[in-house]
């Protein structure tokens, strides 16, 4: 199943607000790039389909395909839907609602597993931390500056599915009281590291997704200090994302009282934004109070240890079970 590309127009293929000799002016930047990426096609999530909404999906698709050259137009494939104005009908409001209509087209139109991505110049309307958007400074629009991530995006949307007959299994990963004691000296920071990574190998269908507070103090792949340098090469290629922080989360968007336990919300907040669909997930962590009590997705390690060789036992047992559910 190709790869989806979510676009919006204004800030994204102009600057905003819209001058007219500015309109669509980064267009052909962003059509060149595609043109390097066949299998990626296109849905469009601009404000300007709704122009033609009531008019059906149809044609509203044929009316943004105008604006492409033919090449590209071929690949334009849909509109996203419109849920704005809850108010009116006594729902309360979508705080993500651009993410959500993403969401909406991908589960009525694609499997779950469908890798996808968003260009787009409103980062507050999708969830915090979420992998997929490329947001956009809306003042200039899309430049050649942004031309290197957009295509490490593309790539990543891009790569061979893991096992399209199988959900994705996510890895929730904490640092301190895992990778090393919770207390420790320099010498023996990630100690536990490579006994970790030796597991991971044998199960390359698992994604990483950083749930450590270190990903509030470092970022998780540019030049200098990141995250994904504390790996070897072949487990930091597997690092999709870190977790939001539960400080920028809205409860009214997940089960009553989630809150109170922030680690387990801020992974099922990475979730919904990123693997809807996939119920396959595992956290390690030393500290259970940031879970739901009983959490069945969470290994617990002893923080004064961190991640030792019967937990690797457990771990590798509990990722079997998994690969074998359907």
């Amino acid at each position: 199943m190709s790869p989806i590309l979510f676009l919006d127009f204004d800030g994204v293929l102009h600057p905003e607000p819209l001058l007219a000799k500015k309109k669509l002016s980064q267009l052909p930047l962003v059509e060149a790039i595609l043109r390097d990426f066949p299998s990626v096609q296109i849905v469009i999530s601009s404000a300007w389909r709704l122009d033609w909404f009531n008019d059906g999906e149809a044609v509203a698709v044929s009316n943004m395909r105008r604006h492409f050259s033919p090449d590209i137009a071929s690949r334009v494939i849909g509109v996203t839907p419109f849920l704005g104005r809850r108010e009116s009908r006594g729902l309360a409001p979508l705080p993500y609602p651009r993410e959500a209509e993403c969401l909406s087209w991908l589960k009525s139109n694609r499997p779950a597993w469908t890798p996808w991505m968003v260009l787009d110049d409103r980062a507050w309307w999708f969830s915090p931390g979420s992998v997929n958007l490329m947001a956009i400074n809306k003042d200039v629009g899309f430049m050649p500056s942004d031309e290197d991530v957009f295509r490490k995006h593309l790539t990543r949307i891009t790569r061979q599915p893991m096992d399209t007959s199988k959900e994705y299994m996510t890895l929730f990963l904490d640092f301190d009281g895992v990778l090393h004691p919770d207390v420790c000296d320099r010498e023996s920071k990630f100690c536990n590291r490579d006994r970790l990574q030796k597991i991971l190998r044998d199960f390359p269908e698992v994604d990483i997704v950083l749930t450590t507070t270190w990903r509030l103090r470092f970022p998780l792949d540019s030049a200098g200090d990141t995250l994904k340098h504390y790996f070897s090469y072949d487990i930091s290629e597997r690092i999709v994302g870190v977790t939001p922080d539960a400080k920028n989360l809205d409860p009214r968007q997940f089960p009553d009282g989630l809150e109170l336990y922030p680690r387990e919300w801020e992974c099922i907040a990475w979730l919904r934004a990123n693997r809807p669909y996939s119920p396959h997930w595992l956290a390690l962590d030393d500290k259970a109070y940031l879970f739901r009590p009983f959490c069945k997705n969470l290994l617990t390690i002893n923080p004064a240890t961190g991640f030792v060789s019967a937990d690797g036992r457990r771990l590798r047992q509990l990722l079997r079970e998994r690969k074998d559910t359907p």
